[in-house]
């Protein structure tokens, strides 16, 4: 990567304020839900539209949602955790302690699937994060 191209970058990701910063980290959790969902969507067969009609909301929506111009709320997850039948993880990583914890969300609802595919969990449900 060229000096040029990487003063670029961190202009990009040089942020005035804390309200920018948490734009930014609100943008990127919103933008890797969306790429699962497109992910699940093809894996299923589904389009945009498919998915709007079975969870009540527009196509228009569903749209915005994977371009990145709407950010995704708790009902929105709900929606697509309960009309799609997936289970959505939340992960916490301490990163001073490179430590992380997976909770089902919402916690009482989990698939035994879904758990196998957390690896290294210990009793304490933690796991080293990589």
């Amino acid at each position: 990567m060229s000096l040029r191209n990487k003063r670029n970058w961190k202009k990009l990701l040089a942020f005035k304020n804390e309200k920018e910063i948490i734009e930014h980290i609100t943008a990127v959790l919103s933008t890797s839900f969306a790429y699962e969902i497109e992910r699940l969507l093809k894996e299923r067969g589904m389009t945009k539209k498919d998915l709007a009609l079975k969870i009540g909301t527009s196509a228009s929506y569903i749209t915005q949602v994977m371009a990145g111009d709407k950010f995704v709320n708790m009902a929105f997850l709900a929606k697509i955790k309960y009309h799609l039948g997936v289970d959505i993880l939340v992960k916490v990583v301490d990163t001073r302690k490179q430590t992380c914890r997976v909770t089902p969300f919402p916690g009482w609802i989990s698939t035994e699937a879904n758990t196998k595919k957390i690896h290294k969990v210990n009793s304490d449900n933690e796991t080293k994060a990589s």
